[in-house]
């Protein structure tokens, strides 16, 4: 190969440590070529948070104080696999990814998260350590809301946070539902 290719080999031969991140190498260097801008590009408001359906603008608007912006660079580790869990991500802008360490060293990505996605949702409801590895692949600004303001809704504003909490029950009955038509394309 290192024949053929010559001065191209180190640009054009890459290894990976498994297919999946060989397609998501092939995927996102194809939508570059055809879609110039893409969402990954643009930034939500929390309006457009999906998390935030069906709450009215003043509703949001309750909500937003509650919120801190953070920014991380690409490659920052966002969340620590195994970390205590104690706030809710909300991708404002950029792209990021989940992964779970392997015992072998390497890792499996679970899914990435696009502006408008939610990630740490399950520390809102039982608090246990982090169960996978989120880090940026792009510069990400995130708005956080911790668990202790979530908690709080309560007394504040109860439907919001009844909505937020079915929200919540939503995206994960469907994180549950795709990961459950993953596994069927194999026969155990």
């Amino acid at each position: 190969m290192k024949l053929k290719l010559k001065e191209e080999f180190d640009r054009l031969f890459l290894v990976f440590d498994d297919n999946d991140t060989a397609l998501e190498r092939c995927e996102n260097q194809l939508l570059d070529e055809k879609i110039p801008v893409r969402i990954l590009d643009q930034s939500v408001w929390p309006a457009g948070y999906e998390l935030f359906a069906d709450l009215s603008r003043d509703e949001i608007a309750a909500v937003q104080p509650l919120l801190k912006r953070r920014k991380y660079e690409r490659g920052d580790t966002i969340v620590h696999f195994g970390a205590p869990a104690g706030e809710l991500f909300f991708l404002a802008r950029g792209c990021a990814s989940a992964t779970l360490p392997r015992g072998s060293g390497t890792t499996k990505r679970l899914g990435t998260f696009s502006p408008g996605m939610a990630f740490g949702e399950m520390a809102m409801h039982d608090r246990a350590p982090r169960s996978a590895e989120v880090t940026a692949d792009t510069e990400v600004e995130c708005d956080v809301l911790k668990v202790e303001d979530f908690e709080r809704l309560s007394e504040s504003h109860p439907h919001i946070k009844l909505v937020l909490l079915r929200n919540l029950a939503l995206l994960l009955s469907r994180n549950l539902r795709k990961r459950n038509q993953e596994f069927s394309v194999f026969d155990y």
